[in-house]
C-alpha cells in the first residue's frame, strides 16, 4: 500500500471496509474492530483521521506497534496477525492498520462490520461464520423441539439395507446410538435432539421444523414472472422425494421434439433430463440451510429454465472454482448420504458434469449468475435456441 492508496480510502470515507479513528481508543474497543474486520471481508482501520475524514495526524506512542500486535495475539481468539504501515503527508503522521479477513471466523470478540459500524454477531450470524471457515458442517446443528419420534424409522431402515444391507435391529448397538453414530440425532443432558440433516433426510413432517427446505417450482407463460401460470406446485417432504418431484415437474413442463431416426421417431426433450437432475440434487446438496424464508426456486419459461439456491459461494470457493471440479460442500452429511443412495455425482464433478453432456450432446450450457445470498443457474431452452 502507498500513500496515494491511503488517500483514495480517505477519500472514499468511513464504509464496511475502512474506519477512521482519531485516537487509540480501549484496548476493548480496538479489539472489537479489528474482529470486526476479521469476521467479515477485512478492511482498514486508519488513525490520525477524524470522523470528517479530515488528516488530523496520529501521536502514535514509541511502542504502539508492539501493544497492538501484543492486543492482536493476547486480546482476540484466535490471535490474528495486522499489518501496520506508517505515512508523512503535510507534516502529519497516518497509520495504517490492516484487517485481512480471517481464515479461522469466528474470532472472539464476536462482533462483525455491517456499514461503516460495527455490531454484535447474531446467533444465526455466529452459526453462519462457523459454516463458512467449515469448523462445522450447518447440517449437524439439533433442531430444538426434536426427537427421536420425529424419525420415520422404516425409512432409515430402507437407507441402511440400500447401504449396509442390514436393519437397525442387525446393528450390535442400541438404536439411539446408531443414529447418533451416523449423525441423525445428538445427544443433550436432557435427551437427544434430531440434526438438520436426519430431519431433511429421514423426517416424518421435515417442513415442520424446516420450512426453507421446500422447493417451489413454476411454469410461466411468456418469458417474464408473473400471475400467468400454467402450472405451479411447492414440494414438501424429505430431500429425496422432493428432488424427484422437482426433476418430474420439470419434464412434465417441458417440451419435446421429435426426430426421424434410422427406424424410429427420436423424441428429444427441451432440456436434458441428467442435466436438470445433477443440478437440482446440486441446489439441495449445497443451498445454505441457514437462511429462513428463502426457497430453492424452480421456474420454466417458455425460452429457459431457472434454479435459483438461497446462499452464495462457501467461504473456499470462488466463481471459476466451480468449473474445474473443485472438492466442496456446504452440507457434508446430506451430501454423502444422498450420494450413498445414487443422488449426485463423486463430490466436485457435478457441474464439469453438466456442463459436459450439454457440450457433447449439443445442449445450450448452463449459465451460473452468483450473487453473495444466491446461486442460480440459466439453461436456454433447446427450442428456443433453435428458432
Amino acid at each position: 500500500m502507498n500513500l496515494a492508496t491511503v488517500k483514495n480510502l480517505i477519500a472514499q470515507g468511513e464504509g464496511s471496509k475502512v474506519e477512521f479513528k482519531r485516537d487509540i481508543p480501549s484496548k476493548s474497543d480496538l479489539a472489537k474492530e479489528m474482529t470486526s474486520f476479521a469476521n467479515s471481508d477485512g478492511g482498514w482501520i486508519i488513525f490520525g483521521v477524524d470522523d470528517s475524514g479530515n488528516i488530523v495526524g496520529f501521536k502514535a506512542p514509541a511502542d504502539f506497534e508492539e501493544w497492538l500486535m501484543n492486543l492482536a495475539e493476547n486480546g482476540i481468539q484466535p490471535p490474528i496477525v495486522p499489518l501496520v504501515q506508517s505515512f508523512e503527508t503535510d507534516n502529519k503522521t497516518i497509520v495504517v492498520v490492516e484487517i485481512r479477513k480471517g481464515p479461522h471466523r469466528p474470532y472472539k470478540p464476536f462482533y462483525i462490520r455491517r456499514g461503516s459500524t460495527k455490531r454484535e454477531a447474531s446467533r444465526e450470524e455466529m452459526r453462519r461464520l462457523y459454516q463458512e471457515s467449515e469448523a462445522i458442517s450447518y447440517d449437524y446443528t439439533p433442531l430444538g423441539g426434536s426427537s427421536l419420534g420425529d424419525i420415520d424409522l422404516e425409512k432409515f431402515n430402507r437407507y441402511l439395507q440400500l447401504t449396509t444391507g442390514q436393519r437397525a435391529e442387525d446393528f450390535p448397538i442400541a438404536l439411539e446410538n446408531l443414529l447418533i453414530n451416523k449423525g441423525i440425532l445428538t445427544k443433550r443432558n436432557d435427551g437427544c435432539l434430531v440434526t438438520l440433516a436426519g430431519l431433511l433426510l429421514f423426517g416424518k413432517s421435515p417442513q415442520q421444523f424446516v420450512s426453507q427446505s421446500q422447493i417451489s417450482c413454476a411454469r410461466f407463460k411468456g418469458t417474464t414472472v408473473g400471475d400467468d401460470f400454467i402450472d405451479r406446485k411447492d414440494f414438501d417432504g424429505t430431500l429425496d422425494a422432493i428432488i424427484d418431484a422437482a426433476v418430474a415437474f420439470v419434464e412434465r413442463n417441458s417440451a419435446t421434439q421429435g426426430k426421424i431416426g434410422s427406424v424410429r421417431r427420436i423424441d428429444i426433450p427441451e432440456y436434458h433430463p441428467r442435466v436438470v437432475r445433477e443440478l437440482i440434487i446440486n441446489a439441495v446438496v449445497h443451498r445454505d440451510y441457514s437462511i429462513h424464508g428463502s426457497r430453492i426456486r424452480i421456474f420454466i419459461f417458455d425460452d429457459r429454465l431457472e434454479i435459483a439456491s438461497p446462499g452464495g459461494l462457501p467461504n473456499t470457493v470462488n466463481y471459476d472454482l466451480l468449473f474445474v471440479g473443485i472438492h466442496y460442500t456446504r452440507n457434508d452429511l446430506i451430501f454423502s448420504m444422498l450420494q450413498s443412495i445414487g443422488y449426485g455425482e463423486r463430490l466436485g464433478t457435478g457441474i464439469p458434469k453438466a456442463l459436459d453432456i450439454s457440450r457433447r450432446e449439443s445442449y445450450p450450457e448452463p449459465q451460473f449468475l452468483v450473487s453473495e445470498n444466491e446461486v442460480r443457474v440459466l439453461i436456454r431452452s433447446r427450442m428456443a435456441m433453435a428458432v
